[in-house]
């Protein structure tokens, strides 16, 4: 890490990977425990980027040692920061969308802000999604609980500013799975929509496949 900034808050670029953005979640299923994340995916071709990363991890653990630690670091600090190309805590490996990645997850008790590039609130939920691109306002901090310390991130505000194909398995709005359909069937029907039951088959939406 390099020291080129006192400031653990910064704003990056990146493509969100997973995300409980829009409602808060908990793994043990206590509201109380229920936190907004989102986990993001950094490209390794802007080495800028994660200096700044690095920076803002070495501020954090600058403020840790005059604070939370006592004056004293730990050696091996736990951080919300890995290598896309490399494995889980848990020994699995990442999926594909992570590969040339870095891999970072910030959360928050509080709903961050998330706008659009004229600063207006994104009110389409749909228009956050798995593979959508972002620049993240994030902090880094650090902590000691339960005979544990290291470095976690918080999610501050996110401007979305570019969409982009979907990852597998991201949900899927009515617009991208119907788009095609209405298509076909204003073709089939020679008018615009809405269409009367009858006036098409299954068959004819689908290309022949039954179903």
């Amino acid at each position: 890490m390099n020291g080129s900034t006192n400031t653990s808050t910064i704003t990056i670029p990146a493509r969100i990977f997973f995300h409980n953005l829009l409602a808060p979640y908990s793994q043990r299923g206590n509201p109380e425990d229920a936190k907004y994340s989102v986990t993001m995916l950094i490209s390794k071709d802007d080495p800028e980027v994660k200096n700044r990363i690095d920076a803002a991890l070495d501020a954090a653990r600058e403020k840790g040692i005059q604070g939370k630690w006592n004056g004293i670091a730990p050696q091996r600090p736990a951080i919300p920061l890995y290598d896309g190309d490399d494995v889980r805590a848990n020994g699995e490996r990442f999926s594909q969308e992570a590969a040339g990645m870095y891999v970072l997850t910030a959360s928050s008790r509080e709903k961050p802000e998330i706008v659009d590039t004229a600063l207006q609130p994104i009110s389409d939920e749909s228009a956050i999604y798995r593979g959508a691109y972002i620049y993240a306002s994030i902090t880094f901090f650090s902590y000691s609980r339960s005979g544990k310390k290291g470095i976690g991130c918080a999610i501050n505000a996110v401007m979305k500013h570019r969409d982009a194909e979907p990852f597998e398995g991201g949900k899927v709005t009515a617009a991208q799975a119907f788009t095609s359909v209405i298509r076909q069937l204003a073709t089939t029907n020679a008018g615009p929509p809405p269409f009367e039951a009858g006036q098409t088959t299954m068959q004819t939406i689908t290309g022949g496949a039954k179903i």
